[in-house]
């Protein structure tokens, strides 16, 4: 938290929810998304782990998510997340990406892909994500 409140974002910065999605209580990966997005101007709306679909498509919804990012790590996980992750993709307008990242997301990335999920394998892949997604001002 004291690294991404060293970053302040202008007024009109995109707007990103970060989590990890219910089942996924390892959260250093979220962590890390919050503070690279915080570092590349973006709002960045941290809620920590193990939180359900329904409960991240009102929060995205609420704060005006341009993103929303998930850390999935754990492959015993995975096959629950894809399926959270549908629910959260049905929930958010289709102009929000959906970003997961995390060793299983690497793992699962055809199911998860299949459900409208953009998978970063890394940190640099995902500043790239979100420089390509942040939305014109």
């Amino acid at each position: 938290a004291w690294v991404m409140r060293s970053f302040t974002p202008p007024i009109d910065a995109p707007k990103i929810l970060v989590a990890t999605p219910a089942g996924e209580l390892h959260e250093l990966g979220a962590m890390m998304a919050a503070v690279t997005a915080a570092e590349a101007g973006w709002r960045v709306q941290y809620l920590g782990p193990n939180i359900p679909a329904g409960d991240l498509a009102k929060a995205a919804v609420k704060i005006g998510a341009d993103a929303v990012a998930l850390s999935l790590v754990h492959p015993d996980h995975a096959p629950g997340a894809v399926s959270e992750i549908r629910e959260l993709r049905r929930a958010l307008a289709p102009a929000v990406a959906v970003i997961v990242g995390g060793a299983a997301a690497i793992e699962s990335a055809e199911p998860l892909a299949g459900v409208g999920a953009t998978i970063a394998p890394d940190a640099r892949a995902f500043r790239a994500e979100l420089e390509s997604i942040r939305p014109v001002s």
